[in-house]
């Protein structure tokens, strides 16, 4: 069986900071653009999927995502009706 790889042709429009800093990359490196692109590509994926995989790491860094994380108040999850109304009233002046 024959394995096929498809290549994908890119063409984007960077700036001249990034231009400047993929050709400083390709010189030090010996790189084509294309391999450092892809590594760029490789390592962004990298991060970007280690960062979904861990879901309490997502909550984390959410700050004030709504029912996640510790509202340091021990009644907040029985009383959290009367605690977001209180809120309300006091934003909007009620």
């Amino acid at each position: 069986m024959t394995n096929i790889t498809y290549s994908t042709r890119v063409n984007a429009r960077i700036d001249a900071v990034a231009e400047a800093q993929l050709r400083y990359v390709t010189e030090r490196t010996d790189m084509t653009v294309t391999d450092a692109l892809k590594t760029a590509i490789g390592l962004m994926y990298e991060k970007v999927a280690g960062e979904s995989s861990v879901p309490s790491a997502f909550l984390q860094r959410a700050g004030s995502f709504v029912g996640a994380g510790d509202s340091g108040k021990p009644d907040g999850s029985t009383n959290y009706k009367a605690i977001v109304a209180k809120s309300v009233a006091a934003k909007h002046g009620c």
